[in-house]
């Protein structure tokens, strides 16, 4: 009897240890697995793109176009200093000489007139007129001159659909004959958003997806605003597409993480004047990477600014601070 009660006292210890271990292991499996559910298929990468951790909003805010409005968020002076940087670029909002798109404009048809005529082609959306394709272009304000436009020409019946954010400018061209589809207005509209969403990959037209991607130069952080661009009747009693547009605007709000809803921006074509030297049929971003100067924190911060122009007609200006100079 005393050999038995001494071989089982041991089994009546090393039991319960063993439980408690074999628990430990389960638990330590079980979080393990749920750090990643896809860990042994091939959708691990798409867990760890989306764990990846997204870069802090800039800290400075945007501004409006209102001057009185950023007398009262920052300290204005005429005088900055010169080192580190160039005098003839920037100048501050209350200095005697105002870069332009601060000046009211006289005469905005020759104003505009000039703004469209200096703009390259690589300044403006091509139109594809061998398969009448929709197609788009996007610029970094960052890469273009410090005093710009980017546009588009030959607006007769199309439409063009306009993203500006703190970053950049999209801009498309889609033909009028893609808003006639025999299976009705929503067919149509969803034909269109394909392209726009995935881009063109045969004229190299980038697609609203990527670029609103988390980060990306279309999204939220960057404060994106959508213009749909599109025709009306002649005698401007409504637009020419009444059932498709609203249908593109709602979907575009759905598409481009704006707190704002897309405006439309109705035109009336003129088919006799729109290939001649006028504004007609033409549209651009005008824009301004140093448009003036305010002071942060004891420091010299550029202010851009963006405008849009349809035709002779100024339809939004945004003051705000470039995200390379915001800290």
């Amino acid at each position: 009897m005393d050999f038995n009660t001494s071989t089982a006292r041991p089994w009546r210890m090393i039991s319960p240890l063993f439980s408690i271990l074999l628990f430990l292991l389960f638990i330590g499996s079980a979080a393990g697995k749920a750090q990643c559910p896809y860990i042994n298929c091939a959708k691990s990468k798409i867990c760890a793109t989306d764990r990846k951790a997204v870069s802090p909003a800039p800290t400075l805010p945007v501004l409006s176009y209102n001057s009185a409005e950023i007398s009262t968020t920052f300290t204005v002076t005429a005088s900055l200093p010169t080192a580190g940087f160039d005098s003839d670029d920037f100048f501050a909002s209350n200095s005697k000489d105002k870069r332009a798109l601060l000046v009211p404009v006289l005469d905005r048809n020759a104003y505009v007139r000039r703004l469209y005529g200096n703009m390259r082609d690589d300044q403006r959306v091509p139109l594809d007129e061998k398969k009448w394709k929709s197609t788009a272009r996007f610029w970094y304000w960052n890469t273009l001159p410090g005093q710009t436009a980017a546009g588009i020409k030959g607006l007769c019946g199309c439409t063009s659909v306009i993203v500006l954010s703190d970053v950049g400018a999209y801009v498309s061209h889609i033909w009028d004959d893609s808003f006639d589809d025999d299976c009705g207005p929503e067919e149509a509209i969803n034909n269109i958003m394909y392209t726009l969403r995935n881009g063109n990959p045969v004229d190299n037209s980038p697609g609203l997806r990527g670029l609103t991607r988390p980060g990306g130069p279309l999204s939220a952080l960057y404060h994106p605003a959508i213009f749909v661009v599109c025709s009306q009747q002649e005698d401007n009693s409504g637009l020419m597409y009444p059932n498709e547009i609203p249908i593109l605007q709602e979907q575009l709000s759905q598409v481009v993480p704006s707190s704002r809803i897309p405006e439309i921006v109705p035109y009336t074509e003129d088919l006799d004047t729109v290939e001649q030297d006028n504004v007609n049929g033409q549209a651009a971003v005008e824009y301004d990477s140093r448009q003036s100067v305010v002071i942060f924190k004891g420091s010299p911060v550029p202010v851009s600014m963006w405008r849009l122009w349809v035709q002779n007609r100024e339809i939004q200006s945004h003051q705000f601070v470039h995200p390379d100079h915001a800290s």
